[in-house]
């Protein structure tokens, strides 16, 4: 970089924002090696990438934005919230695959039961050939996780008679 370091004068060779891209920053300082490093709160030298990356998925993270891939049974759409974030939309298949899923285990099959019945019916699983008992596990999980949060939507809603109707009841919460 051209530009002398704003802060000690030495040639530049980072671009420093002034306020973290994942806090929404745009403006940048030009900084030497050392005085960036200084920046993030380090004696010398600047912070590795994984480390910024670490932080700034952090941040992400607690503002409510969902990591990864969407979860069984949603995918991303080209929508956008309110806020700027890729909405999900209900996969119908899969939908119907969850609680199917969730019905075999609430009548206390177990997750390799739930893994073979599925291979038997030809149902398709999100990735790979066959269903794997993790897999069932993994979506119960899910499911279950998803229960605690219906507890948020069944103080506005009427109770459902089903853990099944309740899945739907928070689904199309989500959804709106």
């Amino acid at each position: 970089m051209s530009e002398p370091c704003f802060n000690c004068g030495a040639p530049s060779s980072h671009q420093h924002h002034v306020v973290p891209r994942s806090l929404g920053g745009v403006a940048t300082v030009p900084l030497c090696h050392d005085c960036h490093g200084k920046a993030h709160g380090k004696a010398s030298g600047f912070r590795d990438t994984s480390e910024l990356t670490r932080k700034a998925l952090a941040t992400i993270k607690a503002s409510g934005v969902q990591l990864g891939g969407a979860p069984f049974g949603w995918e991303y759409s080209d929508r956008i919230d309110s806020v700027g974030h890729r909405m999900l939309t209900p996969v119908p298949y899969q939908q119907a695959l969850r609680s199917r899923i969730l019905a075999l285990h609430a009548a206390g099959r177990s997750s390799r039961k739930i893994a073979a019945i599925l291979n038997n019916d030809g149902a398709i699983p999100n990735t790979g050939t066959q269903w794997h008992s993790k897999t069932v596990c993994r979506i119960v999980s899910a499911l279950s996780n998803d229960r605690i949060k219906m507890q948020l939507v069944r103080a506005s809603k009427p109770p459902a008679t089903t853990a099944i109707q309740q899945l739907r009841l928070f689904d199309a919460a989500v959804t709106q």
